[in-house]
C-alpha cells in the first residue's frame, strides 16, 4: 500500500464508517511509516480536522490494530455483502 492508496481508504472507507458508527470524539493511531505521514494524508487530517496519535515507526503497541481492521472489514461485509 502507498499513500495514495491510503488516502483513498481513509476517504472512501474509514472516515464514512466513523462518521456513521462512531459516536464519540476519537483519536486515528498510526505509526510513523511514510505513507501515514506523507503530505497530502496530513493534509487531509488538518482538512478534516481528524485528530491522530502517532507512533514510533514498527512500534509493538500497535498490535492491537490488526484486530480493529479485522473487525471494520467484518462490518462492513455484514452491511454491504453484495460488495464481497
Amino acid at each position: 500500500m502507498d499513500r495514495y492508496q491510503y488516502l483513498q481508504i481513509l476517504k472512501n472507507h474509514m472516515m464514512p464508517y466513523a462518521q456513521e458508527n462512531v459516536s464519540i470524539i476519537c483519536k486515528l493511531q498510526e505509526d510513523n511509516d511514510p505513507k501515514y505521514t506523507a503530505k497530502m494524508v496530513n493534509d487531509l487530517f488538518l482538512e478534516e480536522q481528524l485528530n491522530v496519535f502517532a507512533r514510533p515507526l514498527h512500534s509493538p503497541d500497535l498490535n492491537h490494530k490488526e484486530n480493529l481492521w479485522e473487525q471494520l472489514e467484518l462490518d462492513v461485509r455484514r452491511k454491504y455483502p453484495e460488495k464481497f
